[in-house]
Parts: structure tokens; sequence; C-alpha cells
């Protein structure tokens, strides 16, 4: 961002940021982080300034519409450079996945079919384990590790997560990885609040590879198949019947045995391809490829490829398009609990305060500028209640029943915490609101100091709420000087969704 906008938006710089424009997608969420950054390397003057130019441009867009448009207008040719750069690494690391699963699919087939066996043979066995059980079964993991649980708790993070991401980032050229780091969680921040995002993006990336993999292994597999002489067999130490193995292939190739019949195995070809490892020149069944038609030993490839086809590709190229939009799910949930962005978006919204000197100027300012932005009470609610009962939180006493609900409606779930109630009873407390839904209010004494045991009350309900749920900090009574004191106090907690509001204890009727 420059410094030192002028009153009218600008417009030229921001021609590369406003191609980002679309759906919602890992530009945004880069952008806006590296927006936000540099926005709080400006100066507080040039801060106002920017934003009273680019309120009115925005007047007409709401919440992650006009973050994104707000990035596309601040945006210096500079910062859509950095955010070009970070995308194409990224689409460059997804490049990289594919072709090392093709490399490895390709190299892992060409071994296989290289191995023989007693009379030549190659292990159907070997290639089916290889090829497509560990394909499949490791879809399957990936698929339960970033889909199924990827509403766990930000802090639940997969065993293999923290390694993948390192593997990622050094996968992407030095210059851009400081960039990419906006994505991977820099700050604790940033760490909880993008753990499904970058959940998302791991999945998608070992899903390319394991599309790569199914890629090269019917390559490597076609090119066996035309220019070499493919011998197949099995054996086992076990008392298996071939007419087990037989019912065990017809239900692998049941999706594909009406259309192409041959790549069935039948029964014939199942019982002739089974060989037996006896003393060298003792004769056995199935010792050569002479009791049968040498051709009939070749009669297992089209099963393979239909196996590979449909148990290790398939499923994968599927699956592929549902992570791309749990991936700009994500990006739309990031980018509205971005930390920074509550404060811009009430930034734009408040209305501009002028006063005759530049302290003035300072103090209308500041509580913008906070990390923990300060809202006004019932605009807030309207836009966090979402169709629910909001549930109000009286700690120590700070304000009785019927003062809230005179403040902020009747109806309100209230609960009482802290003070005198044991730890015990702030727990439940925790527990009870957290299976509920609408937004959350915790009301405090706005002319005592934040202590830890709120603090710890409060990371405690964020932990259980969720991150995306809406949660507020009221203070009843309190000077301009106390409201400053919660907002730094409660920064600490490097919390999104939160935000404070003030209650006058003259309207505050009957509180303690």
């Amino acid at each position: 961002m420059g410094a030192g906008a002028s009153d009218r938006p600008p417009t030229g710089a921001s021609a590369a940021a406003g191609r980002m424009r679309g759906r919602l997608a890992l530009a945004d969420v880069v952008g806006l982080a590296l927006a936000l950054e540099a926005r709080q390397a400006l100066l507080e003057s040039e801060r106002r300034t920017q934003d009273r130019a680019l309120a009115p441009v925005l007047a007409d867009e709401q919440g992650a519409r006009r973050l994104r448009r707000w990035v596309a207008l601040s945006a210096t040719p500079a910062l859509a450079l950095r955010v070009r750069r970070v995308v194409h690494a990224v689409a460059w690391t997804r490049a990289v996945f594919s072709l090392g699963g093709m490399l490895l699919g390709w190299s892992a087939t060409s071994a296989l079919l290289s191995i023989r066996g007693p009379g030549g043979r190659i292990s159907i066995a070997a290639c089916l384990g290889v090829l497509v059980a560990l394909p499949f079964l490791s879809w399957l993991a990936t698929l339960f590790g970033g889909l199924l649980r990827g509403r766990r708790a930000a802090s639940d993070r997969a065993p293999l997560a923290r390694p993948l991401h390192r593997l990622i980032l050094r996968l992407l050229p030095a210059s851009v990885r400081s960039d990419a780091e906006a994505i991977f969680g820099r700050a604790r921040a940033h760490a909880a609040l993008l753990v499904r995002l970058q959940r998302a993006l791991a999945t998608q990336f070992l899903l390319l590879g394991g599309v790569g993999f199914g890629i090269g292994a019917l390559a490597a597999t076609g090119i066996f198949v035309v220019f070499t002489d493919l011998a197949f067999g099995w054996s086992t130490t076990l008392d298996v019947a071939p007419e087990r193995v037989h019912r065990l292939v017809g239900a692998l190739a049941r999706p594909w045995a009406e259309l192409w019949p041959a790549a069935s195995p039948s029964l014939e070809l199942v019982e002739a391809t089974r060989h037996f490892r006896v003393a060298p020149g003792s004769p056995g069944p199935g010792d050569a490829l002479s009791g049968s038609s040498p051709l009939l030993y070749g009669g297992w490839w089209p099963f393979l490829v239909m196996a590979i086809a449909c148990y290790a590709l398939l499923p994968r190229l599927l699956t592929l398009p549902i992570v791309a939009l749990v991936v700009g799910r994500e990006c739309e949930r990031v980018l509205r609990l971005m930390p920074g962005a509550l404060a811009l978006l009430e930034s734009l919204a408040s209305p501009w305060i002028e006063s005759g000197g530049e302290g003035g100027q300072e103090r209308a300012s500041r509580a913008l500028d906070a990390m923990v932005p300060e809202v006004a009470l019932a605009g807030w609610m309207s836009r966090a209640a979402g169709g629910e009962v909001p549930v109000a939180i009286v700690w120590a006493e700070a304000i009785s029943p019927a003062a809230i609900e005179a403040e902020i409606g009747a109806g309100l779930r209230i609960h009482a915490a802290g003070g005198r109630a044991s730890v015990e009873a702030d727990a439940a407390v925790v527990r009870a609101v957290a299976g509920s839904g609408g937004a959350l209010l915790v009301c405090v004494r706005g002319d005592e100091p934040p202590l830890l045991e709120l603090l710890d009350f409060l990371a405690a309900l964020r932990a259980a709420a969720g991150a995306e749920r809406a949660l507020a900090v009221v203070l009843v009574g309190g000077a301009v000087r106390d409201l400053e004191t919660w907002q730094r106090k409660l920064a600490s907690l490097a919390d999104s969704r939160l935000a404070v509001a003030r209650i006058e204890r003259a309207n505050a009727r009957g509180a303690a």
C-alpha cells in the first residue's frame, strides 16, 4: 500500500489486483493477508485518509465482497505482483505433486512388470497390491483426514500436517516463501484460523499426486503391453481354490464387466495362470507356460488396466471437484475472519469525526485502528445474530438480568459466571452455550481491568463455541481510557471474531 493516499480512490494501480474478482479463491486470501499487513505499516493518519477516500466507493458492498473490492482498489503494483507470485507458486506446487506422482506411478509399474518369477511370470497379485490396493487405501485415508475430519477443532492437527506444510513451503521458490506463509499460519491467530484451509489445500495436493500416479501407472502398463510380451501368474502358499480367487476378481471387475467383458478374468484364466514353486526339473501343475496357450497368460492385462483406472484414478478425479469447492468455501470463511478484517470493515462503515486539532483526530480513530474494534451494539447484534436468540453471560454480576434485557431486548438466554462462581460452574456455562447458537455477549464492568481469569474464560468459550461464532465483550460503564485498556488486553487473545461494545452505566438500569 502506498503512503499518503489522496481523497480520490486509486484506480490505475489496482488494475492487476482487480483481476482477482470472480469466485472466491486463494488469491483473495493471500491478497487480503498481505494488504492488511501493508495497512498496519502505515501511519494512523495515512490509514484514515485512505479509508475516507475508499468508503464512498465501497458503500454498496458488504462483507467479503467489500473486502475483496477494498483489496482491488488499495493494492499497489508491488502488492499485486506479490499476490500473483504466490498464486503462481501454489499452482507450480500442484504441478510438482502431479508430475511427481506420475513419475512414481511410472517407476513402480515399470519395476513390477520387469520382475519375472518362476517360468517368466509377473505376479498379478503384486501388481494389484501396489498399483490398485495401496492407492485406493491412501485415497480413503486422504478423504477421511482432509474432508471428513475437516471440522475438527483448529488446534487438533493431523500428525502429518506440519511436515506436509513444511514440504510444501520447501517446494516453493525462496522469493515467495515468506509471502506464502500468509496461508500457512505465520502467527498464532492465523494458525488457528487457517488450519481447515491448510487441510483442504494439502488434501488437494495429495489427490493431484494420486492422479499423477494413476496416469503414470496406466501409461507404463500400456507401453509394456504394446512393446513387450507380458505373462502373468499368481500363487499362494495358502490352500485357496481358484474358484474363490475367481469370485474375488469378478467382484472387483463388476463395475466394468458389462462394458468390457474381456477385462473380467474367467475361471479358465484363473486356473491356468496359477503356478507352484517346485524343485528345478520336477514336474508340477503350472510349472511351465506350455500347459496352455501362451496368449492366455497375457489375458490379465485388461483387468489390470481397468482396476488401476477404476480404483486408483477415478475416485480421485471424482473427489477433486469436491475438494475445490471446499477450498473455495474455506477461502470465503478465512476472508471474513482474517485478523484485522473486522476492524477494517468497521472503519469503512463508521462516520468520520473531524476535530480542530490533530489530537482529536487521533482519539477519534484510535478505536477503529485497534486490533479488537469497538462496535455499536445494536448494529453488531443485527449482523451477528443470524436469526437465533443471543446468549448473554454476565461476568461477576456486572449487570442485572433485567438491565441487560432492557438494553438489548427481552428473550435473551442469560447465564452468570465469574465472581463468586466456582471454576466448575464457569466450565458448565461454557459447555451450555457451546451447544447452542446465536451471538455471544460477555458483560463485564468497564471500569475494572481485565483479569487473567476472564481472559482464560474467553479463550475457553471461543474454543468450545468455534472460530466463526460472533463474540463481543460488553463493557458496562467505564471511560474512554478503560475502553482502550480492554481493547489492548483483549488483542492478546488473537481472536478475529472478537469485538468490544459499551453500555453507559447511567443507561444500564439496575446494574450492580
